[in-house]
């Protein structure tokens, strides 16, 4: 399978994916080492996202990706790492809030993402930091979105709610 996702036929590719999906936990190991080819290391990643908490061990490995300077790479390590969801915090959640901080704007609102995802509570009063100093519509969604799924009922949805209620008026 993991031959397959090398397929020149994108409907093979597909199909690799998701019995990798459907395979889960044994199939983390061999996509960890895929992740090491540049030309399939998003795709590794997506599948590792899509697995879900049992890519766990896949997650300092996804996170060497968010070093990389191509973007779409960056984009894979971000959704894998929130696909994992909560397991990746330890590892994760101290580089992801430092990328909070990124001059570029689709990186900060990946982040914000993928805090939420991971239920980074500590990342909280940065995400605040970022809905009141941000001009990005789109990057303050992000933050505001993620406030409210770290804390429902505390501070940070009484600023984000505003910001959420004008983004449905946005085209």
């Amino acid at each position: 399978l993991i031959a397959a996702l090398r397929d020149d036929d994108g409907a093979v590719t597909i199909e690799a994916a998701q019995a990798l999906t459907a395979i889960g936990q044994p199939a983390v190991q061999p996509l960890v080492v895929l992740l090491k080819d540049p030309h399939y290391r998003n795709l590794a990643a997506t599948v590792l996202g899509d697995i879900g908490p049992s890519a766990v061990n896949a997650a300092p490995a996804i996170l060497e990706m968010l070093d990389v300077p191509d973007k779409e790479t960056r984009r894979a390590a971000l959704l894998g790492l929130a696909g994992i969801g909560p397991l990746a915090r330890p590892v994760a959640a101290a580089r992801l809030v430092q990328l909070l901080r990124e001059p570029d704007g689709n990186v900060r609102a990946g982040a914000a993402y993928a805090l939420a995802r991971i239920e980074a509570q500590q990342a909280v009063p940065d995400l605040l930091h970022l809905v009141r100093q941000t001009d990005d519509g789109r990057e303050k969604l992000a933050a505001a979105w993620a406030l409210v799924m770290l804390q429902p009922s505390a501070d940070g949805t009484e600023k984000a709610v505003p910001i959420l209620m004008e983004g449905l008026s946005d085209d």
